[in-house]
């Protein structure tokens, strides 16, 4: 005589979607392993290196705010409250006078410019001349006598 067996209804081997309120016999869901979801533990090692990188990051960019901050202040301003990063009053003296806006040219940005492309370019030509020549001038290099 064969007997079969009839499927049982197991809860616990089906999946629920987040969110879902358990079945009413189940006050708190089936017991379901989400794969690929772990609990949320703090390394304090990592936690403490994020810190350090944080604290140095900050002493680090500290004078760019400031002088970002710095040219939208007025120069009596600039040189009363130097390390303020909010400016009270917001000026943009600064830029007109660096772009051209206003009458005094005492600003000359377009000469600084081409000074800093024209040492850039002759010191990069240079460096890469320099350091090419020896590469040039030595024998296993040039007859192929290291291979």
């Amino acid at each position: 005589m064969t007997t079969t067996t009839v499927p049982t209804h197991d809860p616990a081997r089906e999946h629920v979607a987040p969110g879902t309120p358990p079945p009413a016999g189940q006050a708190n869901g089936p017991r379901l392993r989400l794969r690929g979801r772990r609990a949320h533990h703090v390394n304090p090692r990592k936690l403490i290196g994020y810190t350090i990188l944080i604290v140095f990051a900050t002493i680090y960019l500290y004078p760019f705010a400031i002088q970002i901050a710095t040219s939208f202040k007025s120069d009596p301003q600039a040189t009363a409250h130097p390390l303020s990063l909010i400016p009270n009053p917001f000026d943009l003296g600064a830029w007109k006078r660096m772009f051209g806006l206003t009458s005094d040219t005492s600003v000359p940005i377009m000469t600084w410019l081409g000074n800093s492309v024209l040492v850039t370019v002759i010191i990069t030509t240079s460096r890469c001349s320099l350091t090419a020549l020896p590469v040039t001038r030595c024998p296993a290099f040039t007859s192929g006598a290291g291979a």
